[in-house]
């Protein structure tokens, strides 16, 4: 079982990897933890991954939601039980975990 810092560390060394998932637009983030942004490799408009790519083995989803802040970009919304005033002055909506 992955803990968060393990979980970060494999995250950076993936992110780092791939420009796509390193750099992008503030509309582009897929997910967010401890200041680090992880874009979603949009290429011409569209998403090149999907949430997916942020699961690692010895770990599950709501691990993803316990550490960070998910976000949809498409949606213009963002999952979290606190509100996040980057995302809301970007005019995103909160999403409740529950």
């Amino acid at each position: 079982m992955l803990n968060k810092e393990e979980y970060l560390k494999h995250l950076k060394e993936m992110v780092d990897e791939d420009e796509g998932l390193k750099q992008g637009n503030y509309n582009e983030i897929l997910y967010r933890i401890d200041g680090m942004n992880v874009y979603g490799d949009y290429q011409m408009g569209r998403r090149g991954v999907d949430h997916n790519i942020l699961l690692f083995d010895g770990m599950d989803r709501t691990d993803l939601f316990k550490w960070g802040t998910m976000v949809v970009p498409e949606g213009l919304a963002y999952i979290s039980n606190t509100s996040i005033k980057y995302f809301e002055d970007l005019g995103y909506k909160r999403m409740d975990l529950e």
